[in-house]
């Protein structure tokens, strides 16, 4: 059974829980087909100008589509496969951010509105109430953050990597 997406009849509007257009797939489940959005190219018109900047109206819960968690720095063959096992996932990305490592599983919380509300708001977990909108990537971005959505983006990173160190022993040796 594969659970790959496969293009979906968009035709009738469909839109994610946010409110906002976005594609949308079929993902063959056991007991049948089920709708899922493309959160990674969720658009979010005018979050990051300053009228959308920290406003959870515009942006409409970018916030409640994914779970990020911290995973530790990769040291060695083991640790950069398993990086790599992350990535041949779907919906799932890992970045690297002020020297942290985070993998970042794209879906959404149950209690996510069709209106990009939270359907808990009162009763809601102490990490949404800990989430602030000055640190919302809506709000600035992750500009200083290395993104790997495939095993090719990491595999490219860690060329580079390796390439720039050579040159650097290389430049110090000709000293």
């Amino acid at each position: 059974m594969s659970l790959k997406p496969t293009p979906a009849d968009s035709a009738g509007g469909d839109e994610s829980p946010g409110g906002q257009a976005a594609t949308v797939s079929r993902v063959g489940l056991p007991g049948g087909d089920v709708l899922t959005w493309d959160v990674m190219n969720w658009p979010v018109a005018d979050a990051r100008t300053p009228k959308g900047r920290g406003n959870c109206e515009v942006c409409r819960g970018r916030c409640c589509s994914y779970i990020t968690v911290e995973i530790k720095k990769p040291k060695d063959k083991v640790d950069r496969d398993e990086i790599r096992w992350f990535l041949a996932h779907e919906n799932v990305h890992v970045f690297l951010e002020d020297g942290d490592w985070y993998v970042q599983f794209y879906t959404f919380c149950k209690h996510l509105t069709g209106e990009g509300k939270c359907g808990i708001y009162a009763e809601r977990f102490d990490v949404c109430r800990e989430h602030s909108t000055k640190e919302c990537e809506m709000s600035d971005g992750d500009a200083d953050a290395v993104v790997f959505q495939c095993t090719g983006d990491f595999d490219r990173w860690l060329e580079e990597k390796k390439r720039k160190k050579l040159e650097k022993k290389a430049r110090r040796k000709d000293r």
